[in-house]
């Protein structure tokens, strides 16, 4: 890997910018999709008592 990292004259800080942009680009398209693609990312991604610890400090604001 770091062969190919040096073909692409990439460092490991830009390994890092480039994978918060996909994410935060997939965080994007996923918002945009509405509440049902959201929840089924979270159940997805979350137990169901990670859910239910969530919910629980959120405030009204952040569920929004």
């Amino acid at each position: 890997m770091t062969e190919l990292m040096e073909q692409l004259g990439l460092n490991a800080s830009d390994l890092d910018d480039l994978v918060v942009d996909e994410k935060h680009t997939e965080a994007s398209d996923l918002n945009a999709e509405g509440i049902d693609s959201q929840l089924n990312y979270l159940i997805g991604r979350l137990s169901e008592e990670e859910l239910k610890q969530s919910f629980e400090t959120s405030s009204p604001a952040q569920l929004r």
